[in-house]
């Protein structure tokens, strides 16, 4: 049991050990090109100088980037998204949800923490290949280069892959959290006043129905719902704003018959025909009048009178409920 809890700790402590030292070994040599030194020509430059700078500055490109797409990534995820993901989505999407549902419960304090470091990336780079090409061309890389490695392709990654990305360097994300807290707690506290809490993204009942019906499939926007799905659940969230009669049939409307039909075939055919498997009986001459609701399992091919059908009486009426306007039918 130790060896697997051994492995799985250094597989999670990789991407921050391999980050902080990257930003360790990226901030030496910044430093060390920022130093008050007598300048030399790039051609001047030992070989060991120079792959100090080049790799000091890929990974000052490689630090703007991830910044920039775990500012976009993280940024758009928030707490009810994640809850949901916790509880009914799938396993690894549950894993990458409980990694990240800490770091995105302050979001101030976050996205101070990233802009700062992908500040300093970014401001850091002109001045690391100034020290090994030409100031204009060092100017133009610096440009060039971040914009498609540092914001486009970053960006476009965690616009799509954001969950799995910002969980996989929730460490790293973590230890920068803890290193620029003397910059990030006060900002993000200055920003919760002025600004207030950020709040989830819930919807309103009329909102939350707009969004059930672009789940039906016949909307082509990728929903997976069936048309009576959609209905069902559209006609739930109305609920709390119909009134009983608007599920009631009128009493004129209703299917009923007499207590003196007679139950041949053609009577049978039109029960058959109504779809309903209760059926009022009434009084000779007056609809308002039940006498009982039969049902239509106990209904035979002989001719039969509905008085005779007595023994299979379901529940009788009450003389209140008889005189209601509607009544409901059960089909």
């Amino acid at each position: 049991m130790a060896a697997p809890a051994l492995v799985t700790i250094v597989v999670n402590a990789m991407p921050t050990l391999g980050s902080v030292l990257g930003l360790l070994g990226m901030g030496m040599g910044t430093v060390y090109a920022i130093l008050p030194t007598s300048r030399l020509n790039p051609d001047e430059l030992t070989d060991a100088e120079y792959l100090v700078f080049l790799l000091s500055s890929m990974g000052l490109v490689l630090t703007a980037g991830l910044m920039s797409g775990l500012t976009l990534g993280l940024m758009s995820l928030d707490d009810v998204e994640m809850e949901i993901l916790i509880k009914s989505g799938k396993s690894h999407e549950k894993k990458h949800a409980e990694k990240i549902r800490s770091i995105i419960s302050k979001p101030h304090k976050l996205l101070v923490t990233l802009v700062v470091w992908n500040a300093i990336a970014a401001e850091s780079l002109p001045l690391v290949l100034d020290r090994i090409t030409d100031p204009v061309t060092s100017v133009i890389l610096s440009v060039t280069v971040v914009l498609l490695f540092g914001e486009i392709i970053p960006q476009a990654l965690c616009t799509t892959y954001g969950l799995a990305i910002g969980a996989f360097f929730s460490p790293l994300v973590n230890v920068l959290l803890f290193v620029t807290q003397p910059i990030s707690v006060p900002i993000a506290a200055l920003l919760d006043t002025i600004l207030g809490q950020r709040h989830s993204a819930l919807f309103r009942r009329t909102q939350l129905r707009t969004f059930v019906d672009l789940h039906d499939v016949n909307k082509n926007f990728g929903g997976n719902l069936s048309t009576e799905e959609v209905t069902i659940i559209k006609g739930a969230l109305d609920l709390t704003h119909k009134r009983a009669k608007a599920a009631m049939t009128p009493l004129d409307l209703v299917f009923m018959l007499s207590i003196d039909a007679v139950l041949d075939a053609a009577t049978l055919e039109s029960i058959l025909k109504s779809g309903h498997s209760r059926i009022l009986v009434h009084k000779k001459g007056d609809r308002t009048k039940i006498v009982l609701r039969s049902f239509c399992s106990f209904l035979s091919s002989m001719t039969l009178t509905a008085s005779s059908l007595t023994a299979s009486i379901d529940s009788c009426m009450s003389e209140s409920a008889i005189n209601t306007l509607c009544i409901a039918s059960y089909p």
